[in-house]
């Protein structure tokens, strides 16, 4: 097939998505329900969300979305899924805040009301990565202004990022 490489495995790449410039910042997650994407588009300066539902073979558009599209959000994201629930930190470039988007459909819809920032002082949510049990979701970053390694919780399925839940982890420099 000349529309698809195919590796000396056998294994063929996919094109999920080829509208500008797509794909940077990728984040993958994957159950027994399907592979999940996160990453950014940088035509148009959002952060993007692709599902495939039959273990990467297919990448239909409906399962493609918009995620957040507040003026150059999504660099540097993570994704994590928990049975319906699909999670997502990330960077807004425009103010440089960590950012975190839920969808509780498996990635059907991603509510405004589910985005939520979670740190907002100076420069941060560089690098950002991403872990889920339970109801407590964790989030581990570089805090750019001061060059710190921060960790946050939330302990209520990303509903409230306390304060008092960012850490700094490391601040030996860079």
């Amino acid at each position: 097939d000349d529309d698809d490489d195919s590796q000396s495995t056998g294994a063929k790449m996919k094109i999920i998505d080829s509208e500008g410039t797509v794909g940077i910042c990728t984040s993958i997650a994957a159950d027994n329900n399907g592979v999940y994407l996160s990453y950014y588009d940088g035509s148009n300066a959002d952060l993007k969300f692709a599902r495939s539902t039959d273990n990467g073979a297919t990448w239909l558009n409906e399962n493609m979305k918009i995620v957040d599209s507040d003026n150059g959000v999504g660099t540097e994201s993570s994704i994590a899924v928990d049975g319906a629930n699909i999670y997502i930190s990330y960077r807004d470039l425009s103010n440089g805040n960590l950012k975190f988007a839920k969808s509780v459909n498996s990635g059907s819809t991603w509510l405004a009301s589910n985005i939520k920032v979670v740190d907002a002082t100076d420069d941060v949510g560089t690098g950002t990565s991403l872990a889920v049990i339970g109801s407590n979701i964790y989030i581990a970053y570089l805090d750019q202004t001061n060059y710190n390694l921060k960790f946050t919780k939330s302990t209520d399925s990303g509903a409230t990022w306390p304060a008092a839940a960012i850490k700094t982890v490391d601040s030996a420099g860079n």
